[in-house]
């Protein structure tokens, strides 16, 4: 008599945490370009999470653009490099949950 209600609870539970924990997750993003303005396409970029260590690539598009989804909070590094070029890192790139 109680199990459909348990059932139906944790199911509620289930989505309910889903929606918490996806308030938390962030993107680090943004377009390579050289010196002279043009943009970077095939260049990878690597973020890596400073306070954990684990790191994640990704290549630009055609277009120089680079998206990295679903990064949890924290500081951040990042990292370009491309054949031909000389790599550039930015450092403490601060990945915050807006108030």
């Amino acid at each position: 008599m109680y199990r459909p209600r348990f059932i139906a609870l944790t199911i509620a539970l289930l989505f309910a945490s889903r929606g918490v924990y996806a308030q938390f997750n962030s993107s680090i993003q943004g377009t390579v370009l050289d010196t002279s303005g043009a943009v970077v396409p095939d260049a990878q970029v690597t973020v890596t999470n400073v306070g954990t260590g684990v790191a994640r690539q990704v290549k630009t598009s055609g277009e120089g653009f680079y998206r990295v989804l679903d990064l949890g909070l924290g500081k951040y590094s990042v990292i370009v490099e491309h054949a031909g070029f000389r790599a550039s890192e930015h450092q403490e790139v601060q990945l915050a949950a807006a108030v």
